[in-house]
């Protein structure tokens, strides 16, 4: 049972595919919740900073990036 941290419904998420990392190769289970449809990470890993060491989100680009980056996160949580 897991928990939907944006409708609160408690169901299984309903496994949709399966996605390589782009880098290590590793595999990520999607799913979407029953209730409200949002879709995430199944076995998402405590600890994501290994996944972007070489990332553009880690590099700092002009102001125009910077406040395009914060719009896209926000629309994305």
């Amino acid at each position: 049972m897991n928990r939907c941290l944006i409708c609160g419904h408690n169901s299984p998420y309903r496994r949709l595919f399966d996605i390589p990392d782009s880098q290590t190769g590793e595999v990520f289970h999607i799913g979407q919740c029953e209730a409200c449809g949002v879709k995430k990470t199944l076995n998402m890993p405590p600890d994501l900073d290994r996944y972007y060491r070489s990332s553009l989100m880690r590099s700092s680009r002009n102001p125009v990036y910077s406040c395009a980056k914060r719009i896209l996160l926000a629309n994305e949580v």
